[in-house]
């Protein structure tokens, strides 16, 4: 929240507030010398407020501003009898009141109740800017709006971060922390839209399970994110964007309902990036990878191994890999074997031009007598696209990545280590060197997951239940 933004608008509530105080001040000759009653009046008109008579709460509100022109809570109970009944302008002018009044007492708790008052009014009439067929708003509009109720909301929990009323009970801080959060997020402003969320859950997964789930537990785990080739040489885990061959989403484990830390095992396994990729769970399983995460990519020259070996469901064959040395190949973007050959280029020389006139010839000789042909050889290296695929060693009865034994032939007496980092070439000599770009990441997750999440649903579910009376109109 820019505190700029704050102090304008304080500025124009003060200027509202100081006309709104000037007019009641031609009232106040007869006001009557005890405050007695008008604290009574003030108590009658929060209990016909509390039981839904907001236009006669509006009504004694108003009579008490005519008496006492400074009373901050009369100014407040006009505010937001005026919000109950629809009248937002006058509900905005009273909340400026509120927080004139407020700001000259040093009053915290009615600078985060008009403040409040405030939230509620821009949050109602984005929602009706969004819903009006009439309005029809422009994509700027809209985030205009959300944004000035950012600027409220956030307001009322710098003046109190525990904002509660008596008079509104189930519109507290949590819910301001919701509405933040549903903003945030229509905003795209992902982390401030998890950091209300959790303010608004007010405890991690632990802490609920602390209040009684009753059919639940639940336990962390840590597993490796690596991807591999299936059996028809399909990637498995991860899934890539059919443009560029960049990650998109890994699966993961059934019932995971929070991650905690996610770090890279090909670079620094003790960095948590997990914010860096991705900063929300899909309710499919799916960890979905951000756009503009650097995902390291390298090119080595390796020599090809045979291998004799078996897929899963296939009779046994050869297979011609290399090996790199990063972990968790998952697209491979060249492959390339490099061999020597001659190459003839043929020349015509016309013998009547001084000097000699040298020009690349088709290879064809026609007799003239004027000229003859020569050629030049040299040797040069030319580019074979050898179809570098991911690989991966399967177990026959599970189809998932073994260890198996297999009949190795290579270029030296080294033993090939069957994992997650072996791409197939296309028909080559043991020893021959091919030139490998890919794409690569093996990742750690660790994260918490029930073995009942319907039960963890049906849970959470209650804890975010406000009652069957909603302040606002839900969509």
């Amino acid at each position: 929240m820019k505190r700029q933004n704050i102090i304008k608008l304080i500025t124009i509530f003060t200027v509202i507030g100081l006309a709104f105080w000037g007019c009641a001040k031609e009232f106040s000759d007869d006001v009557p010398a005890s405050y007695d009653s008008n604290l009574s009046m003030l108590d009658e008109a929060w209990s016909a407020y509390s039981t839904g008579d907001y236009e006669s709460a509006l009504e004694l509100f108003q009579e008490v501003g005519r008496r006492d022109a400074l009373s901050t809570d009369a100014y407040l109970g006009q505010g937001w009898s005026s919000l109950r009944l629809e009248g937002y302008i006058d509900a905005r002018t009273a909340f400026g009141v509120v927080l004139n009044l407020a700001t000259n007492d040093g009053d915290d708790v009615f600078m985060a109740d008009g403040w409040a008052g405030l939230f509620l009014i821009e949050l109602q009439e984005r929602y009706n800017l969004e819903t009006d067929p009439e309005a029809d708003p422009t994509d700027d509009d809209l985030i205009d709006a959300a944004e000035e109720a950012l600027v409220a909301g956030e307001t009322i929990l710098s003046y109190n971060a525990a904002y509660s009323t008596t008079h509104d009970a189930e519109f507290d801080y949590l819910e301001v922390h919701k509405a933040l959060a549903q903003t945030y997020l229509f905003l795209h402003r992902y982390e401030e839209a998890l950091e209300h969320t959790a303010e608004y859950l007010e405890s991690s997964v632990n802490g609920l399970l602390a209040g009684g789930s009753g059919s639940f537990t639940v336990e962390s785990a840590t597993d490796t994110l690596v991807p591999y080739a299936d059996a028809d040489g399909n990637l498995q885990l991860f899934a890539l964007d059919e443009d560029d061959g960049t990650l998109t989403s890994a699966d993961l484990a059934a019932g995971v309902i929070t991650l905690e830390s996610l770090t890279d095992l090909n670079g620094d396994s003790t960095s948590d990036i997990l914010d860096d990729i991705s900063s929300y769970l899909y309710e499919d399983n799916l960890l979905y990878f951000a756009d503009d995460y650097d995902y390291p990519s390298a090119t080595e020259s390796l020599p090809v191994y045979k291998v004799s070996h078996a897929q899963p469901g296939e009779p046994a064959s050869a297979y011609f890999v290399v090996q790199t040395s990063n972990h968790g190949i998952y697209n491979v973007s060249s492959a390339i074997w490099t061999t020597q050959e001659d190459s003839v280029t043929w020349f015509i020389v016309d013998t009547t031009q001084m000097p000699i006139d040298t020009s690349l010839a088709d290879g064809t000789y026609e007799p003239d007598p004027c000229c003859y042909f020569y050629s030049d050889t040299m040797t040069i290296d030319v580019d074979n696209d050898v179809s570098g695929a991911v690989w991966t060693s399967l177990d026959p009865s599970t189809e998932v990545p073994v260890d198996p034994d297999a009949t190795l032939d290579g270029p030296d007496t080294s033993q090939l280590a069957y994992d997650y980092d072996l791409i197939e070439v296309a028909d080559n000599a043991v020893g021959d060197t091919v030139a490998v770009t890919y794409s690569y990441g093996k990742f750690s997750l660790s994260y918490q997951k029930t073995d009942n999440f319907v039960s963890y649903l049906a849970y959470l579910n209650s804890k975010l239940s406000v009652g069957s009376f909603r302040f606002l109109v839900e969509r």
